[in-house]
């Protein structure tokens, strides 16, 4: 081997293992990476809906100041640490008195929801949060990407498998969800007008803050059913859309475990093929979902490829889709065991010489073999011989002569030797 090829190949060795100490470190503790990341997450949520209630123009009541929302992100950041389920418990309680300030009756209604969903939300974690960040997405366009993740990662998810079903209906909740939120504050509901919507929380407040129970949620539902006269055509249109998403997260997962299980080729390895093939369908769904719907049933809404834009949107949320599950990837990768090469090595001629003569006499000394040595056969003659005989009362022991006598001594010290030996 050369100098150069050797230098060579540990350049490749020495790059290779820098290029997986991510992935290393990740797997090494991805039970303490997990927990950060959720727990991350919800302290977030919680920070950002804090200060937006907080920066409401026209709020009466005093919000918490800015030194309790860092304890309480902190604590809920600290229970997550020690078990998930607990930073959604701390998230759900942080939010009681922004949410008072608010609506007394949505304070109501967001915990009865939130409470009443415990059982499924701590078995599925990332998945609730996926579902209550969508609005966090709206304004950057990357809403899409929330049910494409959750059908890409439904039987492969870091933090829990949730499967085919659990990500379609997620993903339908994450557009319900979206409708919901974007028409409470901005009268809103079309999921293409939603991309690039953000939550407009001094208008929410107007509307809810001095409403009754029954207002509020007249008030909620009023945009799912505004239209020119047709409420029955505009319902159907939501339900599609909600069902598109559905759609788009399960026919993902459907058509990556089909790739998964052909095992040829490129897209069977899964590879970043296989996450492309499979976000395919699901971009498709989606954009249906935007356009066909609304083309269809004659409301108003986009058509087709009007406007253009719309449908360049959605392949870039499949990007960054691809994207992220690329990252993910690459940090559940196999680590590769660190092979070391032969390395040639010059040696004197003397010594090479002295290690042949050394070689051939060890060679010229062959091991004898070893004899095995049999155990001494004892006959079952001398054994009852020597076998101690009863004693009849009343008898005298007949005497035994000096030949005799010697005879067995001997015979009893033969015996002991050979079961020493």
């Amino acid at each position: 081997m050369s100098s150069q090829s050797r230098h060579g190949t540990a350049d490749r060795s020495g790059l290779q293992a820098v290029a997986q100490v991510p992935s290393w470190v990740y797997q090494r503790y991805s039970v303490v990476w997990q927990r950060a990341s959720l727990s991350v997450g919800w302290a977030l949520l919680y920070l950002l809906v804090d200060a937006r209630i907080a920066a409401i123009s026209s709020l009466k009541g005093s919000p918490l100041p800015v030194e309790w929302r860092i304890v309480l992100a902190a604590l809920i950041f600290g229970v997550g640490l020690y078990k998930p389920a607990l930073a959604y418990a701390g998230f759900v309680v942080a939010l009681i008195y922004p949410l008072y300030l608010v609506s007394i009756y949505v304070m109501a209604l967001a915990l009865a929801v939130l409470v009443l969903s415990v059982p499924v939300v701590v078995r599925h974690l990332p998945l609730a949060m996926m579902v209550l960040y969508a609005p966090v997405l709206a304004p950057y366009h990357l809403t899409p990407v929330l049910p494409l993740l959750m059908g890409l990662w439904a039987t492969e998810a870091p933090e829990g498998r949730w499967g085919r079903l659990g990500g379609g209906i997620a993903g339908a909740l994450c557009a319900l969800w979206l409708k919901i939120a974007a028409g409470m504050s901005d009268g809103l509901t079309d999921l293409w007008l939603i991309n690039g919507w953000r939550m407009d929380l001094d208008m929410l407040y107007i509307q809810f803050h001095g409403a009754n129970s029954l207002q509020t949620l007249l008030q909620i539902v009023e945009p799912l059913t505004a239209s020119n006269g047709d409420v029955a055509r505009i319902v159907l249109k939501h339900f599609l859309q909600v069902m598109a998403w559905f759609g788009a997260a399960y026919v993902v997962s459907v058509v990556r475990d089909l790739l998964l299980l052909r095992k040829q080729g490129r897209a069977g390895r899964g590879s970043a093929w296989t996450s492309v093939l499979s976000l395919v369908p699901g971009l498709v769904l989606i954009w249906a979902g935007y356009a066909a719907v609304s083309s269809w049933l004659q409301v108003e809404g986009p058509r087709w490829l009007d406007p253009l834009w719309l449908p360049a949107q959605v392949v870039l949320a499949g990007g960054f889709a691809l994207g992220l599950d690329g990252l993910v990837r690459y940090l559940r990768q196999p680590i590769l065991a660190h092979r070391e090469q032969p390395v040639a090595v010059s040696v004197p001629r003397k010594e090479r010489k002295k290690r042949g003569r050394l070689s051939r006499r060890a060679r010229g000394q062959r091991p004898q073999p070893a004899i095995a040595e049999t155990p001494p056969i004892v006959s079952r003659a001398s054994e009852r011989r020597d076998r101690p005989q009863p004693h009849i009362i009343g008898e005298e022991p007949t005497a035994v002569s000096a030949g005799g006598e010697n005879s067995r001594r001997k015979q009893g010290q033969d015996i002991i030797m050979i079961e020493l030996d």
